[in-house]
C-alpha cells in the first residue's frame, strides 16, 4: 500500500487524488470500475474518510469518476465539451496610463509563510513553510502605479527567485520554466488602506485607500502561487482579459 505523508509539502487529499488519477490514466484502474464509497476508499488507502471524500470530489470535478445515489464512485474519463471551446489564457493585469510602462524588481528573497498563507497553500510541516517572495513595482514614467508581490512555496516552484521577473509575467514563467499548466486563478478583490512600506514604495501617504487584488494560481485545485496587486486609488485604470477561442 502506498503511504501518503504530510511531510511531502502537498496535502494528503491531493496526493491521494494524484495517485488515483495516475492509476486511471495508466490503465491500471479500468474505465467503469467501481471504486466503492469514500469510506471504502479511505480504508483501502489508509487515510481518514474526509480525506478520501475530498480527493474523490476533486476527481469527480475533473471528470475522472462518477458518483451514484449510493455514494459509489465509478471510473470514467473526462469528455471534451461540444460546441465552441473557450480556452482561458491567463495574463497579467493591464495597467492603462499615460506613457510607457516599466517594471522594477524591488526585492527577491526566500521567506516563511504566514499563518494566512499556510491556509491558502494548504502546506504542512517545516518543509512547506519556506517560499519565494518577489516584489515588483509597476511604473509609467516616474509615477508608481502598482505593487505586485508574488509568493510561491518552494516545494511547488523551486528557484523562482532566480528567474527574470522584469520582462515576463508569472504565468509565462510557470508554463515555460516549470512545464506546469495554470488551470485556474481565484481572484479576491477588496479595498484597504496602504501599509507604511507599500506607501513608501508607491510614493503615497500611509492609510491612503487602495484597490487590492489577490490572485491565487492553481494547478488543478492545488494553489502553487499567489500574486497580490496593490493599486492606489486614482493612479490608473485596470483591465484584464478573459477567454479566447
Amino acid at each position: 500500500m502506498r503511504k501518503f505523508e504530510r511531510t511531502s509539502g502537498k496535502p494528503i487529499y491531493q496526493q491521494l487524488a494524484d495517485w488515483i488519477r495516475e492509476e486511471i490514466q495508466s490503465g491500471n484502474v479500468p474505465q467503469g470500475k467501481d471504486l466503492g464509497t469514500h469510506a471504502e476508499v479511505a480504508s483501502h488507502h489508509g487515510v481518514k474518510p474526509n480525506i478520501a471524500e475530498r480527493a474523490l470530489n476533486q476527481l469527480q470535478t475533473e471528470g475522472w469518476i462518477l458518483r451514484n445515489r449510493d455514494d459509489i464512485r465509478k471510473v470514467t474519463r473526462p469528455r471534451e465539451a461540444a460546441g465552441v471551446l473557450l480556452k482561458w489564457d491567463p495574463a497579467d493585469l493591464r495597467l492603462e496610463a499615460e506613457g510607457p510602462l516599466e517594471v522594477k524588481v524591488l526585492s527577491k528573497m526566500t521567506t516563511s509563510l504566514s499563518a494566512d498563507l499556510l491556509k491558502i497553500f494548504e502546506v504542512h510541516g517545516v518543509d512547506g513553510t519556506r517560499a519565494s517572495r518577489i516584489v515588483k513595482l509597476h511604473l509609467s514614467g516616474k509615477t508608481p502605479l502598482a505593487l505586485e508581490t508574488i509568493t510561491a512555496p518552494m516545494n511547488d516552484l523551486p528557484g523562482l527567485v532566480m528567474k527574470d521577473h522584469r520582462l515576463t509575467n508569472l504565468y509565462a514563467i510557470i508554463r515555460n520554466h516549470y512545464a506546469i499548466e495554470v488551470e485556474s486563478v481565484e481572484q479576491r478583490i477588496h479595498q484597504r488602506m496602504l501599509k507604511p512600506e507599500e506607501a513608501n514604495n508607491l510614493g503615497a501617504t500611509p492609510n491612503f485607500p487602495a484597490l487590492c487584488l489577490d490572485r491565487i494560481v492553481r494547478a488543478g485545485t492545488h494553489a502553487i502561487a499567489m500574486a497580490e496587486w496593490v493599486i492606489p486609488a486614482g493612479r490608473c485604470l485596470v483591465r484584464e482579459e478573459g477567454f479566447r477561442l
